[in-house]
């Protein structure tokens, strides 16, 4: 049973995940307008590792947030420095913030925040929820692109939440519905699975029982 729980959960990474990272490695790299009205640059730092497109993204949808709630969601990758250098970043932030950091030199993602933007989201859901099952997959493409869009939308759509307000940004809702449809496949094929086991089982009882 466990094998066949495993084998079809293969399966169905091998199948669905190539084709939602080719979705969004097809839709990052289409450009968009810059926004000549931004209060503040939200992407801290980059060292190449996003693309043109998140960058503009991020600044559009943290700035939004900035301007109705005054909370500063920033973001900083590298390539070089570690994850203690980049949550070092938050010195550097005046309170309210939320800081979203990944460090491909360790090999590590994390939210750093202000006392007081803690109640505003749970920072261990947004990470097993919209950023650690992207970068699970380390064959697919743009998985840096599309986890750090998807964690901070995640992020800012959860702290607008919070305020009841709207973000005109936001790109965060479609991105999840995809990362639960997926969830509702897995989870509806391990349901299946279980039950064509326990039928098998029940038919294999029924047949030795008749032939006594």
């Amino acid at each position: 049973m466990k094998r066949l729980l495993k084998s079809g959960k293969c399966l169905l990474a091998a199948m669905i995940f190539p084709v939602f990272m080719s979705a969004w490695a097809e839709d990052l790299n289409q450009s968009v307008p810059i926004d000549q009205n931004l209060t503040h640059t939200f992407v801290l730092l980059n060292e190449g590792v996003l693309n043109e497109k998140v960058v503009q993204e991020v600044n559009l949808m943290g700035d939004e947030l900035f301007k109705k709630t005054g909370i500063f969601v920033a973001l900083a990758t590298s390539n070089q420095k570690s994850l203690e250098e980049l949550r070092n970043l938050k010195n550097e932030l005046k309170a309210p913030y939320a800081l979203l950091v990944l460090s491909l030199n360790s090999h590590k993602v994390d939210i750093i925040n202000s006392n007081e933007v803690d109640k505003f989201f749970d920072k261990n859901e947004v990470l097993e929820r919209s950023i650690l099952p992207l970068l699970g997959n380390p064959k697919a493409k743009d998985i840096y692109n599309a986890s750090m869009l998807n964690g901070y939308a995640d992020i800012v759509d959860n702290i607008a939440k919070y305020f009841n307000i709207k973000l005109e940004s936001s790109i965060g809702n479609a991105n999840r519905d995809v990362l639960n449809i997926l969830r509702i496949i897995f989870y509806g094929f391990i349901c299946f699975a279980i039950l064509f086991y326990f039928m098998r089982k029940s038919k294999h009882k029924r047949l030795k029982f008749e032939e006594k």
